[in-house]
């Protein structure tokens, strides 16, 4: 409750990410850009173009503490209040920060296209009572053999579980693609993980999922 009215699910979504993105207030944060306090509180913030304002995809939201930056830079007209780029945004002030990335809203295709005479040996088998990984014995059949199908895109993961003995959809889940910090497209990305970065978006594809 909050002066007398309850708050919605968006408004306590919004205070608790803005709860996890609050600057740490004990040490000074001064000549710092948003960029670096974000590495230190360990978000994932994109950008393609090497943290210089080309790219325009490290939009952050500033909930508190926006006097305590620096005037907009050329790169940043695009943007109105309360939006800065986290790459030109530096601490100029120390007072009380609160910001949290730009969060995109994932766009899935629930069908695609279907082809029902597709024909696919299947790699995990049913047996009597055994469960087989081609011919290897892997455990004991408990009623049910199941899935997981997963979609690797630029922006977006789907993952579903599926019967692979009816075919059957169980349950379709989908969520942010975590590697966004390192690009917004693979080439951006695979640049990324050749530098001093090797290894880090496969680190976060494995903590994301």
């Amino acid at each position: 409750m909050l002066e007398g009215r309850e708050l919605s699910k968006n408004e306590v979504r919004r205070r608790l990410e803005n709860a996890r993105n609050r600057c740490p207030e004990k040490t000074s944060q001064l000549g710092k850009t948003l960029f670096e306090l974000g590495d230190e509180l360990n978000l994932d913030i994109p950008s393609s173009c090497g943290r210089n304002g080309e790219c325009h995809e490290c939009v952050v939201e500033i909930a508190n503490g926006i006097q305590a930056l620096n005037e907009r830079s050329d790169s940043e007209s695009f943007l109105k209040e309360p939006y800065r780029l986290a790459c030109q945004a530096r601490v100029v002030a120390e007072q009380p920060l609160v910001f949290s990335p730009l969060r995109r809203r994932p766009k899935i295709l629930a069908a695609g296209m279907k082809k029902d005479n597709l024909l696919l040996e299947p790699m995990v088998t049913r047996r009597e009572d055994r469960v087989y990984y081609g011919e290897k014995d892997i455990d004991h059949y408990r009623g049910r053999l199941l899935g997981i199908a997963v979609d690797l895109g630029t922006t977006t993961i789907v993952a579903e579980l599926i019967d692979l003995e009816s075919g059957q959809s169980i349950e379709r889940v989908s969520f942010e693609n975590p590697q966004k910090f390192g690009g917004s497209d693979v080439m951006h990305r695979i640049s990324y993980d050749g530098g001093e970065h090797r290894g880090e978006l496969t680190k976060s594809l494995i903590k994301g999922t």
